[in-house]
């Protein structure tokens, strides 16, 4: 059985201690019994940029979806505001500041990896949160970002402070209830295993979106949307059949939980400035 006795840690959005799921060597997992988001609460942290894990998978397929992906946010955020002035932070390679400038949007992305920023040929900017001058931005977006981030409630916070009053935050994050991590968690509560473990170090934190409200709450936010996203299946580095059997798998996983919109890869939310 798991040991939970030396392990302490407390929800983000909740604030409440966590509970531990899943142990190995190094990494602990805790779960929150309110918002079931879940947290690493012990391990060692990979310091993975984003030209590490999606440089050579980053094909034409997956920059056509990312691009799709990022049309949709514009069309959000045209139907949200009439501010004009985008701060993109994580930006990559400027996928969604293209496709924001691209419809009249004045928009920054700012990035702490250098390769991403030179592979965005001056789209992007190798610039930190806080180099930023606070109260001057309309809205900000982070794409897949705060799950990387080890003190989220202060990012937040420093987020809150670029915008101007009433500005627009859109977050995106991998959700704790996809149908693929479900599978994950039955294996872990019927073998007492740590099969969730690897899926931290890189990952912090896999929020539900009551956790994620909470904690854009926490800081600030007043959530006026909610809404789950899909995220294509990448080809893994296992090699031969096992390679196949898991792609196979985990899409056929996927394309079930397109009737259930909670079961998808990926959490969006929009918050305004309170």
């Amino acid at each position: 059985m798991i040991s939970r006795a030396k392990y302490t840690g407390v929800c983000d959005g909740c604030g409440i201690e966590l509970s531990v799921v899943s142990r190995s060597i190094g990494v602990v997992v805790g779960r929150c019994r309110s918002c079931a988001s879940l947290f690493m609460m012990e391990g060692v942290e990979e310091a993975v940029t984003y030209e590490q894990c999606w440089g050579e998978l980053f094909d034409q397929r997956l920059a056509t979806i990312r691009a799709a992906q990022a049309r949709q946010i514009v069309r959000r955020l045209e139907a949200a505001t009439v501010g004009r002035k985008v701060l993109d932070i994580g930006a990559g390679r400027g996928i969604l500041v293209g496709a924001l400038r691209a419809h009249g949007w004045d928009a920054l992305g700012i990035d702490s990896d250098a390769q991403s920023v030179r592979l965005a040929g001056g789209m992007v900017r190798h610039a930190s949160v806080e180099s930023i001058e606070s109260g001057t931005f309309d809205v900000v977006t982070m794409m897949d970002v705060l799950e990387h981030v080890r003190d989220r409630i202060a990012a937040l916070n420093a987020v809150n402070a670029r915008l101007v009053a009433g500005g627009l935050l859109v977050l995106r994050v991998p959700n704790c209830g996809e149908i693929t991590m479900q599978c994950k968690r039955a294996v872990d509560q019927v073998i007492d295993s740590a099969y969730l473990c690897p899926m931290f170090g890189e990952h912090k934190v896999y929020y539900s979106a009551l956790g994620l409200a909470r904690a854009a709450e926490r800081s600030g936010f007043h959530v006026i949307n909610c809404w789950y996203e899909h995220e294509p299946v990448i080809a893994t580095a296992v090699p031969g059949w096992r390679g196949i059997v898991s792609r196979v798998g985990i899409w056929a996983l996927r394309r079930l939980a397109v009737a259930v919109p909670r079961l998808r890869v990926e959490i969006a939310l929009m918050c305004t400035k309170v």
